[in-house]
């Protein structure tokens, strides 16, 4: 499955459908058990919505999760 998900984050780079790569990071990271490695992944699908989608709204849904799961790492 990881192949897969790697070949078509790879084909969406290309394409320049970078909203399809941060969806797919974002839902790598939902998969992924390391909270850290989810926190890392949801701040760089949030920083390709904003840099290439130039969509804040959408970047913020992923820091919101970002920062809840930091804070619950923390507490």
């Amino acid at each position: 499955m990881l192949e897969i998900r790697q070949r078509l984050l790879q084909a969406y780079e290309k394409t320049g459908k970078w909203g399809r790569v941060a969806e797919l990071m974002a839902e790598g990271a939902d998969a992924t058990s390391e909270t850290s490695e989810k926190v890392r992944i949801y701040r760089a699908a949030a920083d390709l919505h904003l840099s290439k989608q130039k969509d804040p709204a959408a970047a913020a849904q992923l820091l919101e999760k970002a920062a809840a799961l930091a804070a619950a790492t923390a507490a």
